[in-house]
């Protein structure tokens, strides 16, 4: 792989997954996209296309100098850049990442040549 992949969270100081992180911080993640539900009528069945990636890392606390780091990192998704922050409420949370380890791909579109399909637009995008 050569390259180092982040995936970043963050929560609350307490709770279940702290204390599960604290106890073993491996983990393994799953996400998928790009689905497709492909009817096939003469056979009367249905299956899904997608693409989804899979793997395996360690969960890290991020140090407190960079919980704004993590932070901006996460409202990149979902807010402009210079999204403030409230630094008040950074004692009560904690941010941590997954260090991935390993992951592989597959992308399926479950089509059958020779056989009449349907194809229904796509989910989860």
């Amino acid at each position: 792989m050569g390259d180092t992949y982040y995936l970043w969270f963050h929560g609350a100081n307490r709770g279940k997954k702290m204390e599960l992180i604290a106890r073993d911080n491996r983990a393994t993640f799953e996400m998928d996209t790009n689905h497709t539900l492909i009817m096939y009528d003469d056979r009367m069945s249905c299956t899904m296309g997608y693409a989804s990636v899979i793997g395996h890392g360690l969960i890290e606390i991020v140090p407190k100098e960079e919980k704004i780091h993590g932070l901006k990192v996460l409202l990149s998704h979902f807010h402009e850049d210079d999204f403030p922050i409230n630094e008040k409420l950074l004692a009560a949370t904690t941010v941590f990442r997954l260090r991935v380890i390993d992951m592989t791909g597959k992308r399926r579109d479950n089509v059958h040549p020779g056989e009449k399909s349907r194809v229904h637009g796509r989910y989860g995008n």
